[in-house]
């Protein structure tokens, strides 16, 4: 059993590297009279993926899972490969929900629609499991920016000649306006 601290750390690992998700398929069915259906059928996902091998080799040590790897990308040579844990049966998802969720802070109500799913488990419900769908994909969405977003303006005042952004220092363009003297670096 994971202590809080390994319980707290991989609630930590979810909300910024997991995703909880609720996809729906369809099954065919061929019935001997030849007719033929086409029930839906809805899944959940829970995954974590990191370029970081180790990362994950500790969630399936500490926590559980089944790690993946997936193959590098001919095309983009440059990239890291992209490893993956997740959780396939429903009693394992269940334990690692019950695990991390008093640590969750992102990805907390993912992880109640995810629970609330599994308590679907073996009985006829499709409008319930659609609308539990529909709920973690509006959550999931609610967090990511438009797809068109607008250019950004800063609010970073005008500047003389011998003082540098501080973004432009550290190569991070997500940095605030700060502005640093040139006299304070060298």
């Amino acid at each position: 059993m994971p202590s809080q601290t390994e319980a707290a750390y991989m609630a930590g690992i979810m909300d910024g590297e997991g995703t909880f998700s609720i996809t729906k398929g369809r099954q065919n069915r061929i019935y001997k009279n030849g007719e033929r259906s086409q029930k839906p059928y809805y899944a959940l996902h829970i995954n974590a993926y990191n370029t970081n091998k180790k990362l994950l080799d500790w969630v399936v040590e500490n926590i559980g899972g089944t790690f993946y790897t997936h193959k590098d990308n001919p095309k983009k040579p440059n990239w890291k490969s992209r490893h993956m844990v997740f959780f396939s049966n429903r009693e394992n998802m269940e334990a690692l929900i019950n695990l991390i969720l008093p640590y969750l802070v992102i990805k907390k109500e993912q992880a109640l629609v995810a629970l609330r799913f599994l308590s679907l488990h073996g009985l006829p419900r499709p409008q319930e499991r659609e609308e539990l769908r529909r709920e973690m994909l509006r959550l999931n969405d609610s967090w990511q920016r438009p797809k068109y977003s607008k250019s950004v303006t800063t609010n970073t005042p005008n500047i003389s000649l011998d003082m540098k952004i501080e973004s432009e220092l550290c190569g991070d363009v997500q940095s605030g306006p700060g502005v640093i003297q040139e006299t304070d670096y060298l």
